[in-house]
């Protein structure tokens, strides 16, 4: 006999707390069998075992939660400590085993596992008791929930999960490598495919340039041409020709065919640069022309500067003594030539009128100021009289008319004096004579000196605006045009209208340059002729004939196309060479590749024929089992286990090619489980591994003849341990008599008992 279950020990799981542990004895017994009502404990129990041996509960579902997942640590008592299940089994041969399983709560409740104290993998453990995750899935244990969860797979999944219950490892890592050597060799030979196709294309493509440049070079190489040097200056590709890989014939002709056409339209080019100069000058700022027109009297304004500044100085003057604001200005009376006399006696009157003014009452101050503005005020009327813009009797205060209005302005100046203060008459004194001399002996020379250069200040004052100017460009545009001579006479006057005359004659002139294009010249073209007038021909006319150039073009065209002759028989050879290389490539390709997939699928059919072979094992002891626990299935005794190439269809004699799940009944497809479960068990089971049974409330469907009938089958197998819980006090009386009749050992104990007294707090 196998190993089997002596003791278990439970902590902090479900409604088991780390303080008070369930310790379940199994006392050696061949069946255990756990009754009582549903809700205290069984099912606990076996997910214990569960876990212990797998590290899981199958039937757990951790995506119930919308957002999360959750872990098999909420089924602990506690949340902070560990769950800790451990159990001592025994074999008959082997001894005792001692296996521990740790939930760790600091961990998210990783699992660890001890076996004999030592930690171990879950690996181990399985070669040590020799069974399998699905070995126990489908060979060890039927769970309340999970009943009939094989029954409800796939076709293939069924047979994919009884295949696997024995090793089959060494032809699947054959074909594993089998397949792995078939990648490396068709990633290899896509490889040296993709490389010898695309040497293939490329050849292809050298053999297409090349009899399209000698198709487009073939018309022109008919004619014969003459190796005329163009261009002695610098040496051109079309000029000095080099025959090599790296020339190509389109480079070397592409600039002497734009040379040609450039040659071809030049004069249309002409008038395309010429109208542009005319678009261009028609559009200048006239104030440029003024400044063109008029550059030499602009040049003799720059060279008088400082007169120029002088002469603003004496107007300034001027403007200030008409408004009787005296002053002296040594340095330039001096350079007019003022008598030295005539300015110290200014400086002194000044003095002496300043003097007496900062002494006079306020109120003097005020009529010394009136009369100093009525005498300037005055005085700027008899100007206006004089230059004709006034009446000389009318008078310019209040519009009255006088007979005399000097006599009128004579009495008025009589009743000022009346009301005189001698401060007053002494400033007006002064007034007197410093106006006097002033008016005589300096305001006339300033007027001279203004009069002698009225034409410079005429030039100033018209050329103001245009003085600052540049003229360069103007000039250099209307030379592209041949226009030259645009000045003034320079005669004695100066005559803004010499200027408008000459500008409307030039505009006339300008615009009688411009001659409409016979064709149209796109900007990139005229950009381009710009280029190759500049760059071939130094902005002159070309020196070159059509004749000439075309001649150039031809000689050109039959050495290129002597060149792509050869060229394009050396690489038709290649292709031709390349493509057969390519054909015989492919043979032995397609042949190897043949091979080893005819391997491989031996192989696989060899895998697929031994997993047939192991599923057909289970076919007689499934239909003796499932006909002797299915009393009441009225189509015939026992369900067929039908093996095809990927598929388990389990079939009643009279419904061949259905399968019974949608058939059956649940009682029946419990039944129908059961005997499977044993089928496993009796062909696939280990008799020196684990040697159990789990069995969670298997009678609840099922009626009573086929419980009796489970009943003596059960008593039958030989198995070493069979752990089965019911809800039901007949049925688990009529496990117990059965298995005590066969001689076997039994123990029975009441769930709802055991569970009072792990809960119960003591005293």
């Amino acid at each position: 006999m196998g190993y089997t279950f002596r003791n278990i020990c439970i902590r902090n799981f479900k409604y088991i707390t780390d303080e008070k542990p369930l310790e379940f004895e199994f006392s050696n017994s061949n069946i255990v069998i756990l009754d009582g009502q549903n809700g205290y404990g069984k099912t606990t129990l076996f997910d214990a075992i569960e876990i212990l041996l797998t590290g899981r509960i199958k039937h757990f579902n951790p995506n119930l939660q919308n957002r999360k997942t959750e872990t098999i640590g909420m089924l602990a008592n506690n949340g902070s400590k560990d769950i800790v299940i451990a159990a001592v089994l025994s074999s008959d041969t082997e001894g005792e085993l001692r296996i521990e399983r740790r939930l760790l709560c600091k961990d998210e409740f990783k699992s660890i596992l001890l076996l004999n104290d030592q930690q171990t993998e879950q690996e181990e453990l399985y070669d040590k008791l020799g069974f399998s995750l699905n070995m126990f899935d489908i060979g060890m244990y039927i769970s309340q929930s999970e009943s009939l969860e094989f029954l409800q797979n796939k076709y293939k999944d069924r047979k994919a999960y009884v295949s696997s219950l024995l090793d089959n490892s060494e032809m699947q890592d054959k074909i594993k490598t089998l397949k792995s050597i078939q990648e490396s060799l068709e990633e290899r030979i896509n490889q040296e495919t993709e490389e010898k196709e695309g040497k293939i294309k490329s050849a292809k493509d050298k053999v297409a340039s090349l009899e399209k440049q000698m198709e487009s070079v073939s018309i022109h190489a008919e004619l014969p041409g003459e190796d005329v040097r163009l261009f002695s200056e610098e040496e051109y590709p079309f000029d000095v020709i080099e025959i090599n890989e790296d020339v190509t014939y389109d480079s070397v002709i592409l600039p002497l065919r734009q040379v040609s056409k450039f040659v071809e339209n030049y004069e249309e080019y002409i008038k395309y640069i010429d109208n542009a100069y005319v678009k261009e000058l028609t559009g200048t700022s006239k104030q440029i022309y003024m400044a063109l027109f008029y550059c030499e009297e602009i040049t003799l304004l720059n060279e008088n500067e400082n007169l120029l500044q002088r002469l603003n100085k004496y107007i300034g003057l001027l403007k200030d003594f008409s408004e009787s604001k005296w002053s002296v200005d040594e340095k330039l009376f001096e350079e007019i030539n003022i008598d030295r006399k005539t300015i110290d006696r200014l400086r002194e009157l000044l003095l002496n009128q300043q003097r007496e003014r900062s002494q006079l009452a306020d109120a003097d101050k005020v009529l010394a100021q009136m009369i100093k503005a009525r005498r300037a005020f005055i005085d700027q009327y008899n100007y206006a009289v004089e230059a004709g813009k006034f009446n000389q009797n009318k008078c310019p205060l209040c519009g009255t008319d006088f007979e005399d209005i000097n006599q009128a302005i004579t009495e008025t100046e009589g009743f000022i004096k009346n009301i005189h203060t001698d401060g007053v008459k002494a400033i007006e004194d002064y007034e007197i004579e410093i106006s006097g001399i002033f008016r005589q002996n300096v305001i006339p020379i300033l007027q001279k000196h203004l009069e002698d250069n009225k034409l410079i200040l005429q030039m100033r004052d018209s050329l103001l605006g245009c003085r600052a100017l540049s003229t360069e460009k103007l000039q250099k545009l209307l030379a592209k045009l041949g226009i030259s001579g645009f000045s003034s006479n320079r005669k004695e006057e100066f005559n803004m209208d010499e200027f408008s005359r000459e500008y409307e004659k030039l505009m006339e002139t300008i615009r009688s340059k411009e001659i409409p294009n016979k064709i149209i010249l796109k900007d990139e073209e005229i950009e381009l002729y710009k280029s190759i007038h500049n760059k071939y021909y130094h902005n002159k006319k070309p020196v070159h004939t059509l004749e000439e150039l075309h001649s150039k073009e031809q000689y050109i065209a039959k050495l290129f196309n002597d060149k792509f002759s050869l060229q394009l028989s050396v690489e038709k050879e290649k292709l031709k060479k390349l493509e057969e290389d390519y054909g015989k490539y492919g043979t032995k390709r397609d042949a190897m590749l043949e091979a080893f997939k005819t391997l491989v699928s031996k192989y696989e059919a060899s895998s697929k024929d031994y997993q047939t072979q192991l599923t057909n094992a289970i076919k007689i002891p499934l239909l003796v089992y499932s006909g002797r626990i299915i009393q009441n299935y009225p189509l015939g005794l026992g369900i067929r286990a039908v093996v095809k190439t990927n598929q388990l269809v389990f079939e009643a004699t009279s419904k061949n090619g259905n399968d019974v799940y949608n058939i059956l009944s649940t009682g029946q497809l419990n039944g129908l489980s059961i005997a499977f479960l044993l089928s496993i068990k009796n062909v696939y089971g280990q008799a020196d591994g684990l040697d159990i049974l789990l069995i969670d409330d298997p009678l609840q469907t099922i009626d009573d003849i086929s419980a009796i009938s489970l009943a003596d089958l059960l008593t039958q197998q030989g198995i070493g341990q069979i752990v089965l819980s019911t809800h039901e006090d007949a049925k688990a009386a009529l496990l117990r008599y059965k298995f005590k009749k066969a001689g076997l050992s039994v123990l029975e104990k009441n769930m709802q008992k055991l569970y009072m007294e792990t809960v119960s707090v003591e005293g």
